[in-house]
């Protein structure tokens, strides 16, 4: 392998994702795909044997160690790899939640092959990728006020909209329905909050609750 070869790693736990990315990079010499890995920790046992990794290109949401753990754990073990999240699921949370953790762009899975190669050249050549998730003045607030990941919304939300919220982001209290006989509400009025609460925040699942609650150290 070249001196000049850039060295890549893509983590992402679905295989044919995962061999996908592989391939569209591999395509691109003297790019290299020499680490794959299904999630955050399987990606640390191979990385080592393989350094330098020059970007790594990591899926938010995985098993075992997910995206922003493993992106935290590249910037403090690997400064020298430069990660690039990706995600399905690009809400303001997730995407707030990938630059604080050190994200140095943040990519839809849909993105076009040539929309993705020019987004790891410019990672290469300037450190970070801006597009209409992520600009340049979004992520120098956020390493500024790290605070603020929080979701700046959340105080516009009411007594009941942040209560339904805490059982909302907790798996253990089951969905709507449920959720109404705890507080002793009807469904119909629980599914109003759930729909105000994902117009507001943009929170429009359990697992997006649930991030936003280990955020606010409610799990």
């Amino acid at each position: 392998m070249s001196s000049n070869t850039v060295r890549l790693a893509v983590i992402d736990d679905h295989m044919i994702i995962r061999r996908g990315f592989a391939e569209l990079v591999n395509e691109r010499p003297p790019w290299q795909v020499v680490v794959e890995a299904s999630n955050g920790l399987e990606y640390e046992q191979l990385a080592g044997a393989q350094l330098p990794i020059h970007v790594a290109l990591v899926d938010l949401f995985m098993p075992e160690r997910n995206g922003f753990d493993t992106i935290r754990w590249i910037r403090t073990h690997q400064p020298d790899t430069l990660p690039i999240a990706l995600t399905y699921d690009p809400t303001e949370l997730s995407v707030r939640r990938a630059v604080v953790a050190g994200a140095r762009g943040v990519l839809p899975k849909t993105i076009e092959p040539d929309a993705l190669f020019a987004a790891i050249e410019e990672v290469l050549r300037t450190g970070y990728h801006y597009n209409e998730l992520v600009s340049e003045e979004l992520r120098t607030h956020l390493m500024a006020n790290p605070h603020e990941l929080v979701h700046p919304k959340l105080a516009n939300l009411s007594v009941l909209e942040l209560e339904f919220l805490l059982h909302y982001g907790n798996p253990e209290r089951g969905e709507v329905s449920q959720i109404a006989q705890r507080m002793g509400m009807s469904s119909a009025s629980v599914e109003d909050l759930r729909q105000r609460i994902a117009s507001e925040l943009g929170v429009q699942t359990k697992a997006q609750a649930a991030m936003l609650l280990e955020l606010l150290g409610q799990r």
